[in-house]
């Protein structure tokens, strides 16, 4: 393992400790939970929570001082940045905590410090463990053995009225999708469990070369990063237990008939390992999650949450200030409200006691999960409250992946976390569009009523993963109503006077006509309709190779499509290209691109590639007539003009797409049983029924 972390042989000691620090000079006493006026302009130094203080504090200097100064003066052996988002946030180090301590005091006198606190030493979330042996129904062993009941829900087979439903949502085809990532802050994973290394990222901006392509300042991050021992290497065997448990609840692989399934069988995961066998350092904690935020806003990633299984540490402003620039980025912050059986809405426990909120953004991105038995009750072991902790999850006796290619059984509100995280990924794969805002709202308005949870939880109820996947599907639109006409009565039939015959006059002579303009109509063999109920009636035509379509409609995201398709025919294999070259409309979700379809009507089966109005490359297809369709975004930031391919070979379909014409990223690949006549062409819509969304398109070929 190389540049293996320096670890003292005081953490036993440590781990043995519990310090409020209430006689520390400087240091404020437990803050309010979850609401609480963060240190701003002050010297103040808040402890908070209950905490073990290490041998390192964080420091926030005010503009224009030198940290390299004062750590000389306070003696401190080692000083850094925490991570490279958090900015002026300085880390010190010293020979024992006791130094840290004495340095804390120092600090508070000193008017160039905004605020100091420790770096407080953190444990993961889970209670106790026992080893056990090594529309779509799960078939994978645990699941069908009775032993996931978190998976269950009142109607799935087997069944369990107080798991998370997620078994309902598979039911009705909802198993996520690899476009949607989560960050998984915890220990390690084993990224080659049989059941967790398809849905494992692999960092496609940074090969393993020894060297940090993509600058951002962690080198073959392949797939995430370990901020404990601080190297690339995100399970060390003999570790990374807990952090395997909750990378399987996740998203363990379903229907591949191994072991267990996760909440959503398709996601990508990437690791943030910042706890070692017995814990880690808050400031470790920070570097992880501003590492996920730089990776949403440096490559674009559509990492909707991070799921955040640990807790222990008191209040640390530097812990809050990381997560609210994830906030700010739009992803949220699952955390477990932790194992104690206390009332957090008096003895906080963090990170889920905080309050994720800014002055430019009024809703909270913090998610606070409490820990249920599958008889109901809370667990014997969860905390609590009615302010600071939002929902129930199944989190005792909860069977899951473990190393090396096993499985256990643990409890905790470590385990509950997963099981909401999985959740919200099922969220994000069925409408790319929706915000994490959104995301958050849906699944606070969908919990089930429990007795249990009512009047110590923020809503009363616990996790219901199927009612949380049929609010994130969006809605179908109203149809415009046309109205009955008024029948007409038939007339009396008039006699038609026969005329009297004329003379046939002289033929007049017949100039050369002179040459037409260039037609509007589309090319020969080439039609063009509405699909579905649009509400505004769309229209195609092309000249001298320029093509413009027109479209409203929800677009073909449910079961049944509305949208403008200009086509031709499709014999055997081929394929459609087109360069698309402008779209433009009211709606940010418009989408214009190409399309292969069985038939014209609206609930046909079909591939579909496009660009959006978000920028964003999807891949659209139905399997199954009449069915929902599945939708998965691949990538974002593309602007037209953008060229844009389905191939045909058989029975499979492979989109592609392209920034020049020439150089191609393969998107992804479908099987679809049709027959041998479909249709291809162009498709827009502006995922509107009260306006049209307008396309430019040249380069239009489909072949044969």
């Amino acid at each position: 393992m190389q540049n293996r972390r320096e670890r003292r042989t005081v953490l036993t000691v440590l781990l043995s400790l519990s310090l409020a620090l209430p006689a520390v000079a400087g240091i404020a006493g437990p803050a309010a939970a979850k609401r609480f006026d963060a240190p701003g302009g002050t010297r103040t130094f808040q402890g908070g929570g209950r905490g073990i203080m290490t041998d390192a504090i964080l420091v926030s200097y005010r503009p224009g001082f030198q940290p390299a100064e004062k750590a000389r003066a306070l003696g401190a052996v080692e000083n850094g940045k925490v991570s490279r988002l958090a900015g002026k946030v300085v880390r010190y180090r010293f020979a024992s905590r006791f130094h840290a301590k004495g340095a804390l005091e120092a600090l508070a006198a000193d008017p160039r410090v905004e605020y100091a606190e420790p770096d407080w030493w953190i444990e993961n979330d889970r209670k106790r463990r026992g080893a056990i042996s090594p529309a779509d129904a799960s078939n994978d062993p645990y699941f069908t053995g009775s032993s996931l009941w978190g998976m269950y829900g009142d109607t799935s087979s087997p069944a369990n009225q107080y798991g998370s439903g997620a078994a309902e949502a598979w039911a009705k085809g909802y198993t996520g999708s690899r476009n949607v990532y989560i960050g998984i802050i915890d220990e390690g994973i084993q990224v080659t469990h049989p059941d967790l290394a398809a849905n494992i990222w692999t960092n496609p901006y940074d090969p393993t070369d020894g060297v940090d392509n993509d600058g951002n300042g962690y080198i073959d991050d392949t797939n995430g990063w370990d901020f404990y021992y601080r190297d690339r290497t995100v399970y060390n065997s003999g570790e990374d237990a807990h952090g395997t448990h909750v990378a399987g609840t996740i998203g363990g692989v379903g229907g591949n008939g191994t072991g267990v399934a996760g909440v959503s069988w398709k996601v990508t995961m990437i690791s943030g390992k910042f706890l070692g066998p017995q814990g880690g350092y808050t400031s470790d904690a920070v570097a992880a999650v501003d590492y996920f935020t730089d990776l949403k806003q440096r490559h674009g990633l559509n990492i909707v949450a991070t799921s955040n299984s640990w807790g222990g540490g008191g209040f640390s402003s530097t812990l809050l200030a990381a997560i609210n620039r994830a906030g700010d980025a739009g992803i949220l912050f699952i955390a477990a409200a932790g194992n104690s059986n206390v009332n957090t809405d008096s003895g906080a426990h963090y990170p889920s006691s905080y309050t994720c909120t800014t002055s430019a953004r009024s809703w909270d991105c913090i998610v606070s999960v409490a820990s249920i038995t599958s008889s109901g009750a809370r667990s014997s072991f969860s905390n609590y409250g009615a302010r600071t902790v939002d929902l129930g999850a199944p989190g005792s006796s909860i069977t899951s992946s473990v190393p090396s290619n096993s499985y256990a059984t643990y409890s905790g509100t470590s385990m509950a976390t997963p099981h909401v995280s999985g959740a919200v990924a099922l969220c994000a794969s069925i409408d790319p569009s929706l915000s994490a805002q959104q995301i958050r709202a849906k699944l606070m308005n969908t919990v089930v009523a429990t007795s249990s949870l009512s009047g110590i939880t923020v809503t009363g109820g616990r996790l219901d993963a199927a009612a949380l996947a049929d609010s994130c599907v969006p809605a179908a639109p109203t149809p415009t109503p046309v109205p009955t006409p008024t029948p007409v009565p038939t007339p009396t039939p008039v006699p038609t006077p026969v005329p009297t015959p004329a003379p046939t006059p002289a033929p007049t002579p017949v100039p050369t006509p002179t040459p037409a303009p260039p037609t509007s109509d589309l090319p020969a063999g080439w039609s063009s309709a509405d699909i579905g109920s649009v509400g505004v009636v769309g229209s195609a035509a092309a000249s001298n190779g320029t093509w413009s379509v027109a479209g409203a409609g929800a677009g073909f995201v449910s079961t049944s499509d509305a949208f403008r398709y200009a086509w031709t025919s499709l014999s055997g294999d081929g394929s459609i290209v087109v360069k698309l070259t402008s779209i433009s409309g009211s709606s940010s979700s418009r989408t214009a691109g190409v399309m292969i379809r069985d038939g014209a009507n609206a609930s046909a089966r079909f591939v579909y590639l496009g660009l959006n109005g978000s920028g964003r490359i999807e891949w659209t297809r139905r399997t199954t007539a009449g069915a929902k369709s599945s939708v998965s975004t691949l990538t974002r930031g593309t602007v037209a003009p953008v060229w844009l391919r389905i191939t045909r070979t058989g029975n499979s379909f492979v989109g592609a797409w392209s920034t020049n014409g020439t150089s191609w990223t393969n998107t992804s690949s479908v099987s679809i049983t049709l027959p041998a006549d479909l249709s291809q062409g162009v498709a827009v819509t502006n995922r509107s029924t009260s306006s049209a969304a307008t396309a430019g398109y040249t380069d239009v070929t489909a072949t044969p």
